[in-house]
């Protein structure tokens, strides 16, 4: 007797036990056949997935699917059949055919009852791959023997055929496509089990930003930058410290991956390491510490005095060195554009440095947007937004040089802002500014509380005699109108403004301590007595 064995396709051993017996009944003398089944006597409820091929015929042989199963050897063969079985075999899937051969003719009385049958024989089977027919759930296997290959013969002389056909329940694809997922069957109850593959496992990147790296979190939930688990933010990119004191923190560029540092404003301090009492550092447009970014100055005066007599006459010279301490860095100019002081050092002054951001509307529907007409800074207003560094409106502002020698100059100037918060005039600092690119030309302020005030709280007045030959403000008026809005000055003030040689420059009106003064910023007029500015905006 021979029996024919197909793959099966299982992780592990399974043992097939085949179990022979003679006919349970013989009909007649010349007559002869015989019955064998199949067992699966090893391995789990299912299987982890190759067979035989369902979509042909299930006999003997069947046809092949390919290197499915692999037969264990012959060393895997237990019987209890009482002669020695071999396949010549090897532990191989091919070829797809396994055929047993006792060692002695192998003789089966009649009249065997199944079960229990006659007798056993055992041997291993190992699945390679899932089954690729139409039942890949399910592992056929077919077994018996052939009367053409005088498999079986019987004592009366005929030879006998038998076969039969089984299949093994599989555990079915867990596969769920998720890269974040362990994917395995429970091969006791047939069904899927999935469970987070370990943290930082890596996953597909799919947001193209070279400053993150994606990898799975450790769970299978989805939100915001993770889908099933994987994140796209898993590990980022953080840049160290490029210990320069002139860039900014880094950067990473999502289109690199490379750490960007930008650099500070120009002239923001830095350390002064040359031990030069005549150099200032500061950082350079570059991003460089520059040791000599700002340089003493020094300035020699002659001052010639005339004495004289009845007799004779005698000339003096008086040589006087001054000299003038630099500008010292103590910030950006932006954040502190409101305390008449060029904290960068570049010559700029609060509203006159573009870092101010002039005459730009902060918040609102018009946020961002330019309020450098008197319709844009209503439209600001009306948008909810408040103007930043808002334009001087109604501003005729002349500078009259006074006679040379001991005479004071003169600044007058008439001119409007708009304000929406309410603003304690009484009991703040007024001040007014006027300066070019090479720093202040005059500035004079009133303190708190030294303002007349009148009983409507809309008109403030202010007047000082002595400033006519002392110098500061001669006489100032604030007049609030508008709907409580419009914050209007007139002033008069007397000191040194040599230093307006050129037209352009910028007049400052502080109010309130305010984030950012009032400023008219352009090209004044030169007149036969010093400068004047009409733009007139009303």
């Amino acid at each position: 007797m021979c029996v024919q064995g197909k793959r099966l396709l299982v992780f592990g051993l399974l043992a097939i036990a085949a179990i022979a017996a003679a006919p349970a009944v013989v009909r007649a003398a010349n007559t002869c056949n015989g019955l064998i089944t199949i067992d699966y006597v090893g391995g789990p409820d299912f299987a982890l997935p190759g067979d035989c091929d369902s979509g042909m015929t299930l006999g003997i042989p069947c046809t092949d699917e390919g290197m499915k199963v692999e037969y264990e050897g012959d060393s895997t063969i237990t019987s209890n059949c009482g002669v020695t079985w071999a396949t010549g075999h090897a532990t191989s899937a091919s070829p797809n055919e396994v055929v047993f051969t006792p060692n002695t003719t192998l003789m089966i009385p009649a009249n065997q009852t199944i079960p229990p049958g006659f007798c056993n024989l055992q041997f291993d089977v190992k699945v390679l791959a899932r089954s690729t027919d139409a039942t890949p759930n399910e592992i056929e296997e077919v077994t018996g023997y052939l009367s053409s290959q005088n498999d079986a013969g019987c004592d009366n002389g005929l030879t006998s055929s038998g076969q039969q056909s089984s299949s093994i329940p599989l555990c079915p694809n867990c596969d769920d496509n998720i890269e974040c997922s362990q994917d395995s069957c429970d091969q006791t109850m047939g069904t899927c089990v999935h469970t987070p593959q370990p943290t930082s496992t890596p996953c597909t990147d799919t947001d193209n930003d070279l400053c993150t790296t994606s990898g799975c979190n450790g769970t299978l939930a989805t939100g915001g930058t993770v889908v099933n688990g994987c994140d796209q933010n898993h590990m980022v990119t953080t840049c160290a410290d490029d210990n320069n004191p002139c860039t900014g923190p880094g950067v990473c560029n999502p289109m690199t991956g490379i750490c960007a540092f930008p650099n500070l404003p120009d002239s923001t301090p830095c350390p002064d390491t040359d031990n030069d009492p005549c150099t200032t550092a500061g950082c350079d447009p570059n991003g460089v510490c520059d040791q000599a970014h700002i340089m003493c100055t020094t300035t020699t005066t002659t001052t010639i005095a005339t004495t004289t007599t009845t007799i004779t006459t005698t000339t003096t010279t008086i040589l006087t060195t001054t000299t003038t301490m630099p500008c010292v860095p103590t910030g950006p100019e932006a954040g502190n554009c409101g305390d008449m002081t060029d904290n960068d050092c570049n010559g700029l002054i609060d509203c006159a440095d573009p870092a101010c951001g002039l005459s730009t509307c902060v918040g609102g529907t018009n946020n961002h947007q330019p309020c450098s007409t008197p319709q844009g800074q209503v439209a600001c207003v009306n948008g909810g937004g408040q103007c930043q560094c808002p334009i001087i409106l109604k501003d005729p502002t002349a500078i009259k040089f006074g006679p040379p020698g001991a005479g004071l100059d003169q600044l007058t100037s008439h001119g409007r802002i708009i304000i929406t918060d309410p603003v304690d005039v009484a009991g703040s600092e007024i001040g007014w500014l006027v300066s070019n690119a090479r720093g202040p030309i005059y500035g004079a302020l009133l303190p708190p509380f030294s303002m007349r005030v009148f009983q409507t709280h809309k008109l403030f007045t202010y007047k000082n005699p002595d400033a006519l030959t002392k110098g500061g403000v001669y006489k100032a008026q604030i007049r609030i109108t508008r709907y409580g809005i419009s914050y209007g000055y007139k002033v008069e003030a007397y000191g040194d403004m040599s230093a307006a040689t050129d037209p352009q420059m910028a007049l400052q009106f502080y109010i309130g301590k305010r984030p950012t003064p009032g400023i008219h910023n352009g090209a004044w007029t030169r007149t036969k007595f010093g400068w004047v500015v009409r733009d007139l905006y009303k």
